[in-house]
């Protein structure tokens, strides 16, 4: 091929570049509507033969609660009355052959509850017609590529999210060929999520980090979070732990909207990592319940909400409210609040947990 040829190429090439980039939307505005919500939290009935551990969210017109030991499924009112019960442990089609799963998450498009277990094993649950399937997870690939499925395992908090097609959780360098601790370019070349088709089981690791954590990596690489949750075209919303910025990516992953301010009196007072693993460890541990940062984010509704971690010496949390990428409300909150969906005419979170009293609780409010 001649270079008289490749020139035009070249240029069509970049020319295509440059629109991709500069089709990203960016978004840093704020118009405050909402100054406080108005929380209900509702007590759920008691129940017997229950852990009080487990997993939650929203199906349909209800909660729901999936005890984790037990293997049981119920069905829970906004007024936090119990209705039917499903699964439990067994073999029958219509039982979970596995107790303690890493997570539980709903599906509505196709109306299934995927359920996580720890041995490469996944199973989906259609509460329509009471029967469970399995997926059988394909790792592929060497333990020293970040391609390869092989090289991940899971994060302590496993994330789960599906669709009628995939499922997607949260990974993380399972050795020191590919760990954080060891490869200073972990940033840079690590994948976020672990997607898994529920046809095959076949397993891809897709996603990357964000500029700001790939630009400031050597000052808060010892605070890698991150946290994602699915729209309804298959892309993804991402936060990460101290990163101020909100990233909307495709099915693809490529990054089509950027927004997001930083949340209210929040310590950005930052450790220093260093640049061995004692005082990455060090760091982190200074840090993790000190420094301000983002621990959740739910896309409902036009809305995307946001939860933050301000300092150990605030007695609340901050929930932030985007709609078309502007900041429309930043309020106080419980600690730890969560918003796991919409129904009823309610933003409801996921069920928090108590111990001495045994006890479970959820919280739901209505935007004004």
């Amino acid at each position: 091929m001649k270079a008289t040829t490749l020139f035009p190429l070249f240029i069509a090439i970049v020319l295509f570049s440059a629109c991709r980039e500069t089709s990203v939307k960016k978004t840093t505005g704020s118009k405050i509507s909402i100054s406080s919500l108005t929380i209900e939290k509702i007590a759920l009935d008691s129940i017997d033969n229950c852990s009080y551990i487990g997993f939650s969210g929203i199906r349909g017109d209800s909660v729901f609660y999936f005890d984790e030991v037990l293997s049981y499924l119920y069905s829970i009112s906004l007024d936090g009355h119990i209705g039917e019960r499903q699964l439990g442990l067994g073999k029958s089609a219509s039982e979970l052959p596995i107790k303690n799963p890493m997570q539980v998450c709903y599906s509505k498009e196709d109306d299934a509850f995927n359920i996580m277990g720890s041995s490469y094993d996944l199973y989906t649950y259609y509460p329509a017609d009471r029967k469970t399937h399995r997926i059988n997870m394909k790792p592929t690939g060497t333990d020293d590529s970040f391609q390869s499925s092989t090289a991940y395992t899971l994060w302590d908090e496993v994330l789960l999210e599906g669709n009628n097609d995939y499922i997607y959780y949260n990974i993380f360098g399972n050795n020191e060929k590919v760990d954080i601790f060891n490869r200073s370019d972990y940033i840079d070349k690590a994948a976020l999520l672990m997607k898994v088709s529920k046809e095959t089981g076949e397993m891809t690791p897709i996603g990357s980090y964000s500029d700001y954590y790939k630009t400031n990596k050597n000052k808060i690489k010892h605070l890698p979070r991150y946290y994602f949750d699915i729209d309804d075209e298959g892309g993804f919303y991402f936060t990460f732990q101290v990163d101020s910025i909100i990233y909307h990516y495709d099915k693809d992953f490529n990054l089509i909207e950027s927004f997001g301010l930083q949340g209210r009196n929040m310590n950005t007072k930052l450790s220093d990592p260093g640049s061995t693993t004692e005082s990455f460890v060090k760091a982190f541990m200074a840090d993790k319940d000190n420094v301000g940062h983002y621990y959740w984010i739910k896309n409902c509704k036009d809305y995307v909400f946001r939860s933050y971690f301000k300092s150990n010496k605030s007695n609340t949390d901050g929930l932030q409210i985007y709609k078309d990428g502007i900041l429309i409300g930043d309020v106080d909150v419980p600690k730890n609040f969560r918003v796991s969906g919409y129904t009823g005419s309610y933003f409801v979170t996921n069920i928090s947990f108590k111990e001495s009293p045994a006890s479970m609780t959820f919280y739901r409010f209505k935007l004004k």
